[in-house]
């Protein structure tokens, strides 16, 4: 679980704290929104947070194991575009990412969420 709170609002950003396990006392991380270049960003890690490397074969590995279970389903093929095929690692956070995934959401209906929270199970 993360919670998210707004901290700054104008033309150019908005900026969000985010705190892993809810738990403001150990410390916020940054979200950034660039209003102008169309990007967002976790400019600083919370404490509590991770990053975590995921290398190009073990997104090949992942992307196999949904095709044949795709294929032993009987399921349409996986298309390029549902999951493309990897050229480079990918970097994630363990909590930035859930925040950031409902913020973004909210921001793509024109909302920008004063606070929230995103709860997933592991």
């Amino acid at each position: 679980m993360v919670t998210f709170r707004l901290m700054e609002k104008n033309d150019e950003t908005v900026v969000y704290r985010y705190f892993p396990n809810g738990k403001a006392e150990h410390g916020f991380g940054l979200i950034v929104i660039d209003r102008l270049a169309g990007k967002i960003d976790v400019t600083e890690l919370a404490p509590d947070d991770m990053l975590r490397r995921h290398t190009v074969e073990d997104q090949l590995r992942i992307r196999e194991a949904i095709v044949n279970m795709r294929r032993t389903e009987q399921l349409p093929e996986l298309t390029e575009e549902e999951f493309p095929i990897p050229t480079q690692d990918r970097i994630s956070t363990v909590f930035a990412d859930h925040a950031i995934q409902k913020i973004v959401e909210a921001y793509n209906q024109g909302q920008i969420l004063e606070e929230g929270q995103a709860i997933w199970e592991m």
